[in-house]
């Protein structure tokens, strides 16, 4: 509890009033997308530092979500967790892995140098983003679209949490240089998902490559052997 108070922008409520739940405003909205991805009342006390209990928690996702029409669908079990082996078990989820990997770092990829946002609101602000805009480019027109995303917004959390902890790793084929994430709670680097998927077959592509450089050099050299003689 201590370790919470202390993390900055957390979303404080307002006791008093009773037309908003917090009292900084900009986490009344913040609140609101957050819960369409996500209802489970532990990720979402997590990821925004509040003082609310559970149970005051899941009254305002409740009301909330009915005062936007969405039938209120709270989940129990256990949450996603980056120390599942099942997590990135699949190509597909490794290809969308990757791709908001990248969305979320940037073209460095994670690494030393990558940089941890302190502020719980800013934080959250980019991970709503980064979840947004994989959504909608891998899996446009969303409400016409008979697939929804391989990988949730708690597996997106997870996955990110997982590198952190240096549980998830980025592994880079030496084939077609792509990155991918993976569990290393596997026993194995899983083959790489983009040379699987696209058949690139890399290894062959490159001999042919040389294959056809050796000609070339070799009409070269003949090209010239014959201008001498000339």
């Amino acid at each position: 509890m201590q370790g919470r108070k202390g993390q900055v922008g957390r979303a404080l409520t307002n006791n008093r009033a009773r037309s908003a739940y917090f009292s900084d405003a900009t986490w009344e909205d913040r609140f609101e997308k957050l819960i369409k991805h996500t209802q489970r009342t532990s990720m979402i006390i997590e990821l925004t530092g509040t003082d609310a209990t559970p149970m005051r928690m899941k009254t305002y996702v409740r009301q909330r979500l009915e005062a936007c029409g969405i039938a209120p669908n709270l989940p129990r079990g256990n949450p996603p967790s980056y120390e599942s082996k099942s997590l990135l078990k699949t190509e597909d989820d490794r290809i969308d892995a990757a791709y908001l990997v990248a969305l979320h770092y940037g073209p460095r990829g994670p690494g030393e140098f990558s940089e941890v946002e302190a502020d719980l609101g800013k934080a959250l602000d980019k991970r709503l983003e980064v979840y947004g805009r994989y959504c909608a480019d891998l899996y446009p027109l969303k409400d016409r679209r008979h697939q929804t995303p391989r990988l949730g917004f708690e597996d997106y959390v997870v996955l990110i949490q997982g590198i952190q902890k240096k549980v998830i790793a980025m592994y880079t084929c030496r084939d077609c240089k792509g990155s991918h994430a993976y569990s290393t709670l596997q026993t194995v680097v899983p083959s790489c998902p983009f040379c699987n998927r696209m058949k690139l077959e890399m290894v062959k592509a490159r001999a042919e490559v040389e294959r056809r450089f050796e000609h070339r050099r070799s009409a070269r050299f003949q090209t010239n052997a014959v201008r001498q003689f000339a």
